[in-house]
């Protein structure tokens, strides 16, 4: 892992024991733009569970999988995405699972109103080109 990698990872595994001691099992309160907080989240582990036994030993290696999957993606992430049928299975499923998420309300950054929006999100913030 790089050691921006290494220090996001430390950051992560901190904020995930902090949230421990705060006995909040809420990670989406967080900050979704928090390295690989997404990811973090939608795994089916109980992260802040107080009932997690050693948790600093069990929480770091899952942590560092986590960010050594995401870099492996990363290498090789841009030249699939020069492949028109990937893009568009890509773009497929960003408009199947959009439609099945819930909206979420944004402030209209021009006229500071409210809007309601139903987006979706990759957990490692994969960004599909819209040039097919």
């Amino acid at each position: 892992m790089s050691k921006v990698d290494v220090a996001a990872s430390a950051s992560l595994v901190q904020l995930i024991m902090q949230k421990r001691l705060t006995h909040s099992q809420d990670l989406l309160s967080e900050d979704s733009l928090f390295p690989l907080m997404i990811g973090a989240h939608v795994t089916s582990w109980d992260w802040t569970s107080p009932t997690l036994k050693n948790a600093k030993c069990n929480i770091m290696p899952n942590i560092n999988a986590m960010f050594v999957e995401h870099a492996i993606v990363k290498s090789y992430q841009q030249r699939l995405l020069k492949n028109e049928y990937i893009v568009c299975l890509c773009t497929i499923l960003n408009n199947i699972l959009t439609k099945a998420s819930k909206e979420v309300q944004t402030i209209h950054p021009a006229t500071g109103t409210l809007i309601a929006k139903t987006m979706w999100g990759w957990w490692d913030g994969l960004a599909v080109p819209d040039n097919l």
